[in-house]
């Protein structure tokens, strides 16, 4: 499984990358069989009051046809990826049940 990063410059710090492609590979790891890519794109949001949200859009590969797009907003940044995430693992796990119950 290969994983692709993209942080925006305000949000961006070094163990922020390392702690996000960490936890992908524990979340998804299980899974390394299916998924050919992850990509990770971790931005801010404006919107219209002075709140900015940070916006994570995770897109998951898998070897066969399908694929997930999952975007999550939140104001923390740690709390948007967390959030992407399992519900990525939730979705791949899913589908992998859905799989065996057809046979």
């Amino acid at each position: 499984m290969r994983v692709s990063l993209k942080i925006a410059e305000p949000i961006k710090t070094a163990n922020l990358s390392d702690s996000l492609a960490r936890r992908i590979r524990l979340a998804l790891g299980r899974f390394e069989a299916l998924i050919e890519r992850t990509h990770v794109f971790l931005d801010h949001e404006a919107n219209s009051g002075n709140r900015r949200n940070c916006r994570c859009r995770l897109k998951i590969s898998l070897r066969s046809a399908q694929g997930f797009f999952i975007e999550i907003r939140d104001p923390d940044a740690e709390s948007a990826v967390r959030r992407a995430i399992d519900r990525a693992a939730w979705l791949v796990r899913e589908h992998v049940e859905e799989r065996t119950r057809d046979f």
